[in-house]
């Protein structure tokens, strides 16, 4: 079975906003319930996280599925 298949569903799409004119993305993987794991880049200093799952974004952003996260460690 294709990889991608199998795996493409534990992938989330990670946005991190640092100020109102700041922000960075990223990627992620579910490494758990409720845990991503990601890059210290994407998220490092950021003021709010938000993920939208594999599947979630739509062709209008405002119709986004997303959810907030926080840093744990």
């Amino acid at each position: 079975e294709d990889l991608y298949t199998k795996t493409a569903n534990a992938t989330v799409f990670v946005v991190s906003w640092i100020n109102e004119d700041e922000y960075y993305e990223g990627s992620g993987a579910l490494v758990g319930p409720n845990k991503i794991l990601t890059n210290l880049h994407v998220i490092e200093n950021s003021n709010e996280i938000y993920v939208i799952p594999f599947g979630g974004m739509a062709e209008d952003p405002s119709n986004d599925k997303y959810f907030p996260a926080k840093i744990l460690k």
